[in-house]
């Protein structure tokens, strides 16, 4: 190896040696885990496919569909082979797994589901079979001669069971070991050898003798580009980058373009999309690439027959640092390998139509994908699932349950971040900027093709998440054809949203005395981080989405300009009931504001949220959240007054202000013992123990019903009254008053209720939904002394609960179990 520099490049000589050819790993050896140089190959005469519990349709559940049903045994999945299951995942395994090969009548495989995934029935192992972030997800490859037949018995809701069973199926005659739990021998030493590398995933090439070591270090001037020229025939065996100081900024503004053997790029993608990182550095281990600290590294071979040319331009406004280094091995590569190819795409605002990350023409193999996704007000868009249509089929021969389950985690990742060999996700914001970044990489079930390939994947259910950010990279080898260009504007992070909470009253509908007068701006206008809301936000747990049917809002923010005296701009506003509330103000630069009164009495208390995510999450402290500690209000007219120092360095502006009620949650309960419901029927059915229940007299400690204290805002009846649907909930408390009055009620239900106070009816809703606060609000009228209250729940399916809490202005409510003195 030498070195020759040449104008604005370097360039790098391989000497071509020659290297002993290699026998392919057999489809049914466990060596398949860790072959990497059989990634490259193309396939054209295997077929990858996938089984799943979607509905075919698209218009029904992701989950209890099957082949068919037998009772409580359900078929996930019948293959012809030759043929290999490389994937097997569930979100809720559960049941007993038995799975039967070339027509047995006895099952190879039997036992409990989730034992396959926990280390309980060999020769399946952690981490090829593991449970991680929701997701119980197996590599383990299973392979048969002449079929295979895979079912789930003894399964208490087959309607609940979610799963995803992906097998290779081989040309006639291909020699298949159909699977044994006994392994022989060579099997046993390929799963050590696999084991170690899954257990160690970054060092796995640098096993590799005869591998020669490249390296190059630059400092990148804004607007620049440097380039590296390597020489061959070879095969890139390991790609690594350093950035002195990466951030989001220099991982997303830094662009990466390679291109093999005097063709156009191949690989185009900015840094820290290519290694998995695409909202700012996360450390990710895995058996193809990564990020660590400071640096990224992709073992995916990259093989090219005269020379390859990597590009790196710095498109940010600084210097930027690089390191790169590189191991080859040099030689002709196989003449079935295909060349890498790695593409970004990116779109703001989603749309109507599914996500599009893979349309490519030509024979290839698709070998994996990162993606960086940001929602508006949560992570409903990962209900969105992925199609992959193989050589122009026009219904997709992989057709998932749901985003994170196409990553193989489950239930929006529940346990959040983590790395695994084949998977990981490097960043879960949920609530605040609602980023997610995901990946996953296809080794055992990389999906070849012949004609082409069109991969695409919702967002939200049915497309509903329209306003989502959706960017990728996706991998796949074959003949070397130019992946899109990437545009200036993609080179950069989207804008954050500036989300107005539920119940904010916006700045335009505060009432602004006329002098001293305010101007209007956008947050686009204000800042270049973040962006406001023009159309109304659904929010319902789960589901949210922008609401573009819906008339505009007015999301300009109220200016708050300085003069060379002290400013008070003063707004008003209505309080819909009374109670103790805290005050939040979304504003911009609030450093500027050095006094605020409400009704002309000053705010102690007011402070900056420091947990909020708009201060903990960009680098910029705007926008930001200022709080005031409950101060007591009464319904109707009050009067803020913002006071602005005098020649302020910069100007506030108010964005909304929001009054949040400062009840506290009713906690002590009694619970009816279960009731099933009428089927087909409402929680407005009357029950023939109600009577008793809403007499005067009625004691719930004599007559069976438990004490229950919640220990959150909720209580949750799935667990204290029963899991069954339908079924009814009654629940129980009494509340002391010192005098009469009628309080403001704020109730979350799943999914009907109704409330007694009493034994009068005060509210009664029959729908079905899920829980979120204070989805109802009604009046309450109490008498002094104690009173009772009598709620009433239906679950319908699925998710169960009630919250309820009193408006208590004077904090004088109580409530308990019982009245004191019985």
């Amino acid at each position: 190896m030498h070195y020759l520099p040449r104008a604005g490049c370097l360039a790098f000589s391989l000497l071509a040696t020659a290297t002993p050819a290699q026998s392919p790993v057999p489809p049914d050896s466990l060596q398949r885990l860790v072959d990497l140089d059989g990634l490259p190959l193309l396939t054209p005469d295997v077929t990858c496919r996938q089984f799943a519990s979607t509905d075919p349709s698209g218009r029904g559940e992701d989950h209890g569909h099957f082949l068919r049903r037998d009772g409580k045994t359900a078929v996930l999945a019948e293959m012809e082979g030759p043929g290999v299951i490389v994937r097997l995942w569930s979100a809720n395994a559960q049941g007993r797994l038995r799975v039967f090969f070339d027509g047995e009548q006895e099952p190879r495989i039997d036992g409990p589901f989730q034992d396959l995934f926990t280390g309980k029935m060999p020769p399946f192992c952690e981490p090829i079979a593991t449970h991680k972030s929701g997701g119980w997800i197996s590599y383990f490859p299973i392979a048969y001669q002449k079929s295979c037949r895979v079912e789930v018995a003894e399964l208490e809701n087959p309607a609940a069971l979610y799963y995803q069973c992906q097998y290779l199926t081989y040309p006639a005659g291909t020699p298949m070991r159909t699977f044994t739990t006994e392994l022989p021998q060579d099997e046993r030493i390929a799963l050590g050898t696999a084991l170690q590398a899954w257990r160690n995933p970054a060092r796995l090439p640098r096993q590799v003798a005869g591998l020669r070591e490249l390296g190059a270090t630059w400092e990148i001037p804004a607007g620049q580009t440097k380039v590296v020229t390597w020489e061959g025939p070879a095969t890139l065996a390991s790609l690594n980058l350093t950035v002195a100081k990466a951030n989001a900024a220099s991982l997303r503004g830094l662009l990466l373009e390679i291109a093999t053997d005097d063709t156009a790029p191949t690989i185009r993608a900015p840094l820290g999309d290519f290694f998995a990182t695409g909202f700012g550095p996360t450390n990710t281990d895995g058996l193809l690439l990564g990020w660590r600290g400071d640096t990224g590294y992709c073992h995916l071979p990259m093989p090219f027959h005269k020379s390859m040319q990597l590009r790196l331009r710095n498109t940010t406004n600084t210097t930027q640092q690089i390191g790169i280094s590189a191991l080859a091995n040099p030689g002709e590569p196989n003449t079935k390998a295909g060349t890498l190819h790695a593409e970004f795409r990116s779109t703001d605002q989603v749309g109507a139509e599914l996500y599009e990350f893979a349309s490519i023409r030509g024979p290839g193999k698709y070998v994996g994908i990162t993606q960086a996704m940001q929602g508006v007000g949560d992570l409903w868009y990962l209900e969105g699932n992925e199609e992959f249509y193989v050589d122009g089929e026009q219904r997709p021969s992989i057709l998932g349950t749901g985003s994170e389950d196409f990553y193989n985690g489950g239930w929006y990742w529940d346990q959040g971040t983590f790395s695994l060999p084949m998977h990981g996700l490097g960043e879960k914001a949920e609530w605040t900027t609602n980023r997610t970044t995901p990946w996953r990489m296809q080794m055992m079930d990389a999906v070849p093709f012949t004609k082409g390939l069109v991969a695409r994947i919702e967002h939200g259910s049915r497309n509903e998440v329209r306003d989502a950010y959706y960017s990728s990279v996706v991998y796949w080898y074959g003949p070397p054809q130019p992946v899109r260009e990437v545009r200036d504007e993609e080179l950069r992070q989207p804008r954050l949203w500036a989300l107005r909470p539920k119940g904010s009253i916006p700045a335009s509908e505060l009432r602004w005395d006329a002098s001293p007068a305010v101007t209007w701006k956008t947050w686009e206008e204000l800042t270049t981080t973040h962006r406001g809301l023009d159309r109304p936000l659904f929010q319902a747990f789960p589901v949210s989405y922008v609401q573009r049917d819906q008339p505009a809002v007015d999301a300009r923010l109220a200016v708050l300009t300085s003069g060379s005296e002290p400013r008070r701009y003063k707004a008003h506003f209505t309080v819909p009931f009374a109670d103790s509330f805290q005050l939040e103000v979304l504003a911009y630069h609030t450093n500027a504001l050095v006094d605020t009164q409400i009704d002309g009495e000053g705010v102690r208390g007011l402070r900056k949220r420091s947990d909020d995510f708009l201060l903990s999450l960009i680098e910029s402290p705007d926008p930001e959240t200022i709080t005031r500690l409950p101060i007591a209000l009464t319904a109707g007219e009050h009067e803020i007054t913002f006071q602005v120092a005098a020649n302020a360095r910069r100007t506030p502006a108010i964005d909304s202000l929001r009054l949040v009620p400062g009840a506290r949650y009713i906690r002590t309960w009694w619970i009816a013992p279960p009731l099933a419901a009428n089927a087909g029927g409402t929680v407005e059915d009357v029950m023939p123990a109600e009577a008793t229940w809403l007499a005067a007299d009625f004691d719930p400690a004599g007559r069976g019903w438990k004490q229950v204290t919640s220990g959150g805002d909720g209580i949750d009846l799935n667990h204290h009254v029963s899991s069954q649907a339908p079924m009814l909930a009654y629940l129980m408390v009494f509340v002391h008053s010192p005098n009469a009055r009628t309080s403001h009620a704020l109730l979350g239900s799943d999914d009907g209720v109704r409330v007694w106070a009493n034994g009068a009816l005060v509210w009664s809703h029959a729908l079905h939904r899920p829980m979120t606060p204070d989805q109802d609000q009604f009046d309450v009228p109490l008498q002094a002394g104690w009173n009772r209250l009598l709620v009433k729940v239906k679950n319908d399916d699925g998710g169960y609960g009630v919250m309820l809490r009193l408006a208590d202005p004077d904090h004088a409510l109580k409530f308990a179990f019982a009245p004191e003195g019985r």
